[in-house]
């Protein structure tokens, strides 16, 4: 059951950055700089939420 809802919150993170991506190409080059760097802000994010997740069960 963990498992499954760790893949699930990983689909939809990976969904999610699709999407930005996907926006990014409309952007000039200072903005495609900040919205990888908030990516990775948003991953990161993520990684440390599921750590603690999986901590209180």
């Amino acid at each position: 059951m963990l498992l499954s809802a760790v893949r699930l919150l990983a689909a939809v993170r990976l969904l999610s950055a699709v999407r930005l991506l996907s926006s990014v190409r409309h952007l000039s080059a200072v903005n495609l700089l900040s919205a990888v760097s908030n990516l990775k802000a948003e991953i990161l994010l993520s990684a440390v939420r599921l750590l603690s997740a999986v901590m209180l069960l």
